[in-house]
């Protein structure tokens, strides 16, 4: 059995086709897929996070993608487990060695926190995606 790459896990697989089972922001959902391309029925309104889940046979796969809404069009961004990890470590390890930084780090962790839950990511969305990373690296 190949295992697909990075580049091939983003573009759709045109062999597939039928309903499956997802969970989108903790939502079950069937989506129906026609050459590999599924459209979700929830219309989105503004910018926002989106959690997917899918269980099959090789286990649970999630990603987190935050979808941004200008005018008519939505362009997706594929948020990286790292990133959601390493930003406020950075931010902790740069506040204790630099005293002066303690405040203006706690200020910025806190517009993070305050973007990611005005836009939907909730605290168990997070570690939930930072988990599925942490399974992927096993």
């Amino acid at each position: 059995m190949r295992t697909r790459t990075k580049a091939e896990d983003e573009k759709p697989l045109e062999n597939i086709s039928g309903t499956y089972q997802f969970s989108i922001n903790g939502f079950k959902q069937e989506l129906k897929f026609n050459e590999g391309v599924a459209i979700a029925p929830q219309q989105i309104d503004k910018s926002t996070f989106i959690y997917l889940r899918h269980q099959n046979e090789n286990g649970s796969h999630g990603k987190l993608y935050y979808v941004t809404k200008k005018d008519d069009t939505l362009k997706p961004y594929k948020i990286n487990w790292t990133l959601l990890v390493l930003i406020p470590i950075v931010l902790i390890i740069l506040a204790t060695m630099f005293r002066k930084f303690i405040v203006i780090a706690a200020v910025i962790l806190i517009a993070i926190m305050f973007f990611n839950s005005k836009n939907g990511l909730s605290m168990p969305t997070f570690m939930d995606t930072v988990f599925d990373g942490l399974k992927g690296l096993f």
